[in-house]
């Protein structure tokens, strides 16, 4: 990202030269400085952000072990619908706030990771988990704990494979115009849809969820998108 973030600063002093004074000049590569300055400070923001959420991923896989090994099922109640219950009452809140409060942190940085990040904070509601478990077809406690690791898996890979997205392509970090609803609208319509289906088809995790930015062309359907829209 850093050697793209340079090739821009170049190409935009090579605009503010010619005819331009020497004042003129000196004004544009201080904005260039001060523009760099951001991005990069953004960026670590997004990266720092996107560390936390691994680190809660790794925080909730064990806890999660121990929260099964702890399970007792009650008479008379299905295993896995009863398991189900118990995370969602007593594990899943805590997680979802910490997953809540790291995110906030993706506002300060891009639009597009801040409209990913709300569009995956809806994911995580624990109904949609609840859909999810219905079409997989749990038969143990042991496919409950499974795909709810997944489940938390996806939202920390998919962020992740997001800023690696974002640093191939300065557009989403020098962009003056507003863009985030945008973001959100794409988000639910192109990756959120499809990474469902691809959970449940693959139920033992054994793929890859490329999004749906992570193509060349959907990239520039992307931002011809946004272009029509402004």
């Amino acid at each position: 990202m850093y050697e793209k973030l340079l090739e821009w600063s170049v190409d935009a002093l090579k605009q503010a030269l010619g005819a331009a004074s020497d004042h003129e000049i000196a004004v544009v590569m201080e904005a260039v400085k001060v523009k760099n300055q951001l991005v990069i400070k953004r960026f670590d923001i997004a990266h720092n952000a996107c560390e936390q959420i691994l680190q809660l991923q790794f925080t909730l896989e064990k806890s999660l072990s121990d929260f099964q090994k702890d399970y007792k099922t009650p008479k008379n109640k299905s295993a896995p619908d009863s398991y189900a219950g118990k995370l969602k009452r007593e594990f899943h809140p805590e997680f979802y706030r910490q997953y809540r409060n790291i995110r906030s942190q993706f506002d300060t940085t891009t639009d597009l990771l801040s409209g990913y990040s709300m569009a995956l904070s809806d994911w995580l509601h624990f109904n949609k988990f609840e859909e999810i478990l219905a079409e997989s077809e749990c038969e143990t406690v042991s496919d409950v704990t499974r795909i709810y690791r997944m489940y938390w898996n996806f939202v920390s890979s998919t962020l992740r494979r997001l800023l690696r997205v974002t640093s191939n392509d300065l557009r989403f970090w020098l962009t003056d115009d507003p863009y985030i609803q945008y973001s959100v609208e794409w988000a639910r319509r192109e990756d959120i849809p499809a990474l469902k289906k691809f959970f449940v088809e693959d139920a033992q995790g054994k793929d890859i969820f490329y999004t749906s930015l992570e193509s060349t062309e959907k990239v520039i359907e992307f931002w011809r998108g946004i272009q029509q829209n402004a």
